[in-house]
């Protein structure tokens, strides 16, 4: 029987991959943030303990008792800390408080809200301007809005998210992907210069030109920008790129 999902078998592979490592972050952030709901409480614990007068000053009369409990509280608090630091490090490795605040709030790393990504993208804006980061690029992808929208099998099985799926599954590991909107989505090539961009471009054009591998981007649009050509802050290279939008094929035909 012939395949009828538009995805070759390593395209498949891939977002299968994709999915894995997404269901394998969601379930290790959740943790995390229940480990942090946990030394919240025991710090908030320590303080009321700590208070005069306070509710465990009537709840433990006796001194040795309430010096027990407040040694459990600190060390519930200070080693909760602790290990909170060591465990989750690596993780947030070259990301900011405010990608730690977004992740805490339900957010993830290997696919990023907009309001997460724009962030980001500011953070690393201000590091490249300080001379903290090197230079990086923005890749934009615009959707047909009738073939983003199109329900048909292979959509239904990825929940509505192949392009989002697909995307992540060809950036490369330590590239940001933001689900911008239903019809658009963002790409922050990290360390990719314009030679770097006129590469990663070229890849992406060749897979997006060809309808046959993947019928749900037809009509799709892309663009790609630079810090430091196009602009130097997020909106500007925001809107760049959109003022740049251009079928996949004609961006072959550019990077020629």
């Amino acid at each position: 029987m012939a395949d009828q999902s538009g995805q070759t078998p390593s395209s498949r592979g891939k977002i299968a991959t994709t999915i894995s490592e997404i269901a394998a972050e969601r379930r290790w952030f959740t943790m995390m943030r229940l480990a942090f709901s946990g030394v919240c409480l025991a710090w908030l614990l320590l303080v009321l303990w700590a208070m005069p007068g306070g509710p465990f000053a009537d709840i433990v009369t006796g001194f040795s008792a309430s010096t027990v409990l407040g040694f459990l509280f600190a060390l519930a608090a200070f080693g909760g800390t602790v290990c909170c630091m060591v465990l989750w490090r690596p993780s947030f490795k070259g990301e900011s408080a405010h990608d730690f605040v977004h992740v805490l709030l339900g957010g993830g790393l290997l696919v990023r809200r907009r309001a997460q990504f724009k962030a980001r993208l500011a953070a690393e804006c201000r590091r490249t301007r300080r001379g903290k980061a090197g230079p990086f690029s923005i890749i934009v992808l615009k959707l047909d809005r009738q073939a983003a929208s199109r329900e048909d099998p292979t959509m239904r099985r990825f929940g509505g998210q192949l392009p989002l799926l697909w995307a992540r599954s060809v950036a490369r590991g330590d590239d940001i992907v933001g689900d911008a909107a239903a019809d658009e989505i963002w790409i922050l090539a990290r360390e990719a210069d314009e030679q770097g961009r006129t590469i990663m471009v070229a890849r992406l054009a060749q897979e997006l030109a060809s309808d046959e591998r993947l019928p749900h981007f037809a009509g799709v649009e892309m663009a790609a920008v630079t810090f430091g050509d196009d602009g130097e802050d997020a909106d500007t290279l925001l809107l760049a790129a959109a003022e740049n939008l251009a079928m996949p094929g004609e961006l072959l035909n550019r990077a020629a």
